[in-house]
């Protein structure tokens, strides 16, 4: 990962915006004109807002193994003109291993998805979201799923963000199903959050089990200039009673902001990409495994 240091005393403001637009740019592969006009606003959103991330993630299961991950995502969102609509791109690709009954197995997945959303009376954000996604496992071969779903996000005070979703999946490894998750996020300072979430899973296959997930998690921007934050979390899955433990750290890189510094609160609501994983989040069924 290239790392890019920068001189803070004597670094204008002007030349920060320009690194901040440049760097996301490149990253995201967007071109210039995305970035014009200062990154403004279109109805009530910026033109342009994105974040950069990467992450690791181990999953202990109670009795079949363990699976290691590691990898990235760039999420993009744009303005579409004073529609007041808003389209959010998101892509991702994470490699690993698959450590199942002694058995060693190499794995990869990406994902591509698609969400349009608006604002609600500045208080909060609703839409719909679309997801593809592939798997492929050494001597298993490739399985595919995708998802389509609603969801909400309502900021309830300046402290809390409430959020929800709900919607099916249906694939070649899975079969079909529906899902359903909520979520609570409280800030106890503008650049710290913590947050909980219950994500619920149903699969017509296999009898129509089902699966449960409980998340806890925390964010901490380290700087409001150069918003560089780091996420670390716990995931307890029940999946038709298997139980499985997942850890995670991730840091994230803001690509939001067309002025000086933002909170965490600023750049996580209004002036930026969705803060709540609007997808299937069960363990069996999320684009990462």
């Amino acid at each position: 990962m290239t790392r890019v240091n920068v001189q803070a005393e004597g670094f204008h403001v002007f030349n920060r915006k320009i690194l901040f637009g440049s760097v996301c740019a490149l990253a995201l592969g967007i071109a210039g004109p995305a970035l014009a006009d200062d990154m403004g606003t279109m109805g009530g959103m910026p033109n342009f807002s994105g974040t950069l991330s990467g992450d690791y993630t181990n999953t202990h299961f109670k009795s079949l193994g363990n699976v290691d991950a590691w990898g990235g995502n760039g999420e993009a969102m744009f303005g579409l003109g004073s529609t007041g609509v808003n389209l959010q791109a998101d892509g991702g690709y994470h490699t690993g291993t698959v450590k199942f009954f002694g058995d060693s197995f190499d794995a990869d997945t990406w994902n591509a998805d698609g969400s349009l959303f608006t604002l609600i009376n500045n208080a909060g954000r609703l839409g719909a979201t679309y997801g593809y996604s592939e798997l492929h496992i050494s001597d298993w071969g490739t399985a595919h799923n995708q998802n389509y779903g609603l969801f909400g996000e309502w900021w309830a005070m300046h402290q809390l963000t409430v959020a929800g979703k709900a919607g099916g999946f249906d694939g070649n490894l899975l079969g079909s199903g529906y899902y359903a998750g909520a979520q609570g996020k409280f800030y106890a300072m503008d650049d710290l959050a913590l947050s909980a979430a219950i994500d619920h899973t149903h699969y017509n296959s296999g009898g129509g089990f089902q699966e449960t997930d409980y998340t806890l998690a925390g964010e901490y921007l380290f700087s409001e200039e150069f918003p560089i934050s780091a996420t670390g979390g716990w995931s307890y899955g029940d999946v038709a009673g298997e139980h499985a433990d997942t850890w995670f750290i991730a840091l994230k890189y803001y690509c939001n902001g067309n002025s000086g510094a933002m909170t965490l609160v600023d750049r996580q609501r209004s002036s930026g990409t969705l803060g709540y994983d609007v997808g299937p989040g069960a363990l069996l069924a999320r684009y990462s495994f």
